[in-house]
């Protein structure tokens, strides 16, 4: 009985360990709720994992239809675009936070009453890959 109590609470330490690891080593995107219009939001980017990620302001938008989320089409060509976001980075502050304003009108232009969400890409510079984050849903009304 003694070594089952002792095994048991071997396990628990290392799941607890293990959830605090975890629980540090995210990315968090949030929308400003007091932001959002038909034509843009401004998200806070928080970055508490072990990875280095390079940020730039590249950011798709999905739009949840039938319970599905779905990327929306631009506008404008996306190559249009990309060689403006490349140049640009953006410098996590002391919280680790960045603070983007997303002005999407010409991308995609005005969008619909409906349940969206920002898909951000970082690049994590160990692997060289760009890696998808996704915020919280927002409403447009």
């Amino acid at each position: 009985m003694r070594k089952e109590m002792i095994i048991i609470f071997i396990f628990l330490i290392l799941v607890a360990l293990f959830l605090l690891v975890q629980c540090g080593n995210t990315v968090t995107i949030k929308v400003s709720k007091e932001s959002i219009s038909a034509t843009g939001v401004t998200i806070v980017v928080t970055d508490k994992s072990q990875k280095e990620y390079a940020w730039d302001p590249r950011y798709l938008i999905q739009v949840k239809q039938n319970n599905e989320w779905e990327t929306l089409e631009t506008i404008v060509p996306p190559s249009d675009l990309a060689n403006v976001d490349i140049l640009l980075a953006y410098v996590l502050d002391e919280k680790n936070q960045i603070a983007q304003s997303i002005d999407w009108e010409r991308r995609y232009g005005k969008l619909q009453n409906g349940t969206y969400r920002i898909v951000k890409i970082g690049f994590d510079t160990t692997t060289r890959e760009n890696v998808y984050f996704y915020s919280n849903e927002f409403k447009i009304k």
